[in-house]
């Protein structure tokens, strides 16, 4: 019996789910002010859903496997897949603004600060194709990054139709 953990995953012993827990706190309390509601997808998804996402290269960087029914399944590698196909199920009146804070899994060949397994926070306004929506996201992030005690930091933007041109 080996008594490891496995490469790439990351133990989150009593001090570090201690601060985690303090941080956690932080962005769902400036996520709430700004009129997020929360939700959990699975963290099990069919894999055709997340290969439609992203295309087929996504399953290589992705853990899938075939259950014992014979069903290809994968475990989440974002939030916002999980989150969209909630929101797509449901006859909602639009726009939605929905958050996480949630495990992830990619699979990938651990390096220095990467992991195969870790915590991350979305945010989303779904339904919405208002610029201000956007603006929201950002001010949102720097609300949490204020919260969390940062100062220095600096929010840089691109857009991809530009590039594209």
């Amino acid at each position: 019996m080996r008594f490891e953990t496995p490469k790439g995953v990351s133990d989150i012993w009593f001090e570090e789910f201690d601060r985690r827990k303090w941080l956690y706190s932080r962005i769902e309390k400036v996520l709430r002010s700004y009129g997020f509601a929360f939700m959990e997808p699975s963290p099990l998804e069919y894999l055709e859903t997340l290969v439609a996402k992203s295309g087929p290269e996504i399953e290589k960087e992705i853990y899938s496997f075939e259950d014992k029914k014979g069903e290809k399944l994968a475990l989440r590698f974002d939030l916002t897949v999980g989150m969209a196909r909630m929101i797509a199920s449901k006859q909602l009146p639009l726009p939605v603004r929905a958050a996480n804070i949630g495990s992830v899994w990619r699979y990938d060949n651990p390096q220095h600060g990467r992991y195969r397994w870790f915590w991350q926070w979305d945010a989303e306004i779904f339904g919405s194709s208002n610029p201000a929506s956007d603006a929201e996201i950002i001010a949102v992030t720097c609300g949490i990054m204020d919260s969390a005690g940062l100062k220095d930091y600096t929010v840089a933007m691109n857009s991809r139709k530009l590039i594209e041109v």
